[in-house]
């Protein structure tokens, strides 16, 4: 009762579709896969739960602070743990071990999402009353402008975009 609407609608939506997956994978022997994505579904909407209680009471973290919230709320582990149910041809085992592991390639991947995300949406949510967005938090803790704020989100895009790119080119433990 305490996420917004429309966040409602879209957990929702993902636990219709994990029931649906559920189903579809059993007779193949790949319920691990499900139960490891239903895990970061849970973790997602506690992250969403963190931001709506944010949101009610008008709270405006640091930017710190929220983007331990706000990597987890961008949904790229629930992205990727969706991805490994949709490889038939992978050792599951080993594939959610390394998934587990949470790689080095992870952290930039949730970062540009979150950031570009932040940036493109700050208008929408100030306007839902969402005051826990990364520019908000990175103005209110240093001081700064809205396009100010963006320019720096956009200089931590682009180094851990950079860092991905480097990631690609050098990972060599992906199952």
């Amino acid at each position: 009762d305490e996420l917004p609407s429309h966040i409602k609608v879209a957990v929702q939506s993902m636990l219709e579709t994990v029931e649906k997956i559920e189903k579809e994978m059993k007779p193949r022997g790949r319920l691990d896969s499900v139960k490891l994505m239903v895990e970061e579904v849970k973790t997602l909407g506690r992250g969403y739960l963190d931001l709506a209680k944010w949101a009610r009471i008008g709270h405006v973290p640091t930017f710190e602070e929220y983007m331990e919230v706000g990597l987890v709320t961008s949904g790229m582990c629930v992205l990727l743990a969706y991805s490994i149910i949709a490889m038939e041809d992978c050792d599951e085992k080993q594939t959610n071990e390394w998934f587990q592991t949470r790689p080095k390639i992870f952290q930039p991947l949730h970062a540009v999402f979150r950031l570009k995300n932040d940036i493109a949406t700050y208008e929408l949510e100030i306007s839902r009353g969402e005051v826990a967005n990364g520019v908000n938090c990175y103005m209110k803790q240093h001081g700064v402008s809205k396009e100010a704020a963006m320019e720096e989100l956009d200089k931590m895009y682009k180094y851990n975009y950079k860092v991905i790119m480097e990631e690609f080119l050098t990972i060599k433990d992906v199952p």
